[in-house]
């Protein structure tokens, strides 16, 4: 992998044949830090609310507390974040049994994000993201020992209608990109269509299309804002 550091936002990574990136419109992409017993993960959100966040519900399944942070990178000691107020997975994913299908959470937080911070809206057309078509994936899985805003472009392979799922040609994703935001370019503006769920081998990796889930998390989120 060739990464570098972008001048204008140092602590987020691209690609370097990717060099146009508008980070400003993807601020909503942020990282998540849960606590199980001892144990710290992190992961990848999606601001969609000043206090409601969409992320993959393995990455939240059990968790003693959470917080979300807004920098770019990662530092496990910075005062910008903003606590877990409650966490609700879909009521039909099962680690064990669904694995990607379903895997779907909405992480209430206990207060608001910042005001820069412009919420993700949800692509209501899943029926134009097409085979062949190239998407904005951000993740903020380690990459060059960093866990920083990343930018990549994974590539629509399939969608299963089974699973609620697009199946992408992904050889840039990696652990802790979970969660993360898919967003489609359509009339200049970019859509969130899905979250990136998990990666099968070195190429594949499947995401949750919001969609088809939408009746569900507007129920909720709706009475749910700060």
């Amino acid at each position: 992998m060739n990464l570098k550091a972008v001048s204008s936002f140092s602590s987020s990574l691209i690609y370097d044949d990717m060099a146009d990136v508008e980070w400003e419109k993807f601020e909503s992409s942020v990282l998540i830090e849960v606590k199980r017993g001892d144990d710290i993960f992190t992961s990848t959100a999606v601001v969609i609310r000043r206090n409601i966040l969409l992320t993959c519900a393995h990455s939240v399944e059990s968790a003693d507390g959470g917080r979300v942070f807004w920098d770019a990178q990662y530092k496990p000691h910075s005062k910008k974040f903003v606590s877990f107020k409650k966490v609700i997975i879909h009521p039909r994913y099962n680690q064990k049994k669904s694995n990607y299908a379903n895997d779907l959470a909405v992480i209430v937080l206990d207060g608001n994000m910042p005001s820069k911070t412009r919420p993700a809206k949800i692509y209501r057309s899943p029926e134009k993201v097409r085979p062949g078509m190239q998407v904005h994936r951000l993740g903020f899985g380690e990459r060059n020992g960093m866990n920083c805003r990343t930018w990549t472009n994974p590539e629509i392979e399939s969608y299963d209608n089974k699973t609620m799922s697009f199946i992408c040609k992904d050889e840039k994703g990696v652990i802790g990109d979970s969660g993360g935001p898919l967003y489609l370019k359509s009339n200049g503006q970019y859509q969130l269509f899905a979250l990136h769920s998990t990666k099968e081998g070195a190429d594949k990796t499947y995401t949750v299309s919001l969609a088809d889930h939408l009746s569900w998390i507007k129920f909720n989120t709706t009475l749910r804002e700060a």
